[in-house]
């Protein structure tokens, strides 16, 4: 197992969580170990991302992306090949990057992932994102 290393802990911490860890009944180190574990169950959330989709067979595609500064940019072409489920899942998956609440972008990623073929998470690009055959427009 990999060792852990904290250094310039203030010693009213260092403190604190060894009186925390006896009211438990335990040393520091196993209760840090248990509250270590506990800590990576909890989702990730992240500040900025942006998830892609296509399908099927590219013809409908799209991103939905999340910035640094919370705003959200989308884009879904062509409306008019959209199925209901798509619109649906898009919709939903908008919903949760804008609440971005822990879970929202996995909740987000199994919407897409159920109506479109494709779907990636890849990092917040500032400009908008294109694709080879044509350039995307911003869809409101």
């Amino acid at each position: 197992m990999p060792d852990l290393l904290v250094r310039d802990v203030p010693t009213e911490v260092a403190d604190a969580l060894t009186e925390r860890a006896r009211a438990a009944g335990m040393d520091r180190q196993e209760w840090l170990r248990q509250h270590f574990a506990q800590l990576v169950q909890h989702p990730i959330v992240k500040v900025s991302y942006t998830l892609r989709f296509f399908g099927p067979q590219d013809e409908v595609y799209g991103y939905i992306k999340r910035s640094p500064d919370g705003k959200i940019g989308f884009q879904l072409r062509p409306v008019a090949l959209l199925t209901n489920e798509q619109r649906s899942a898009f919709r939903q998956a908008g919903e949760s990057v804008r609440r971005n609440d822990p879970g929202d972008r996995e909740k987000a990623f199994k919407a897409l992932s159920g109506a479109f073929e494709e779907v990636y998470e890849i990092p917040y690009i500032s400009t908008p994102i294109k694709k080879e055959k044509e350039g995307f427009d911003e869809c409101h």
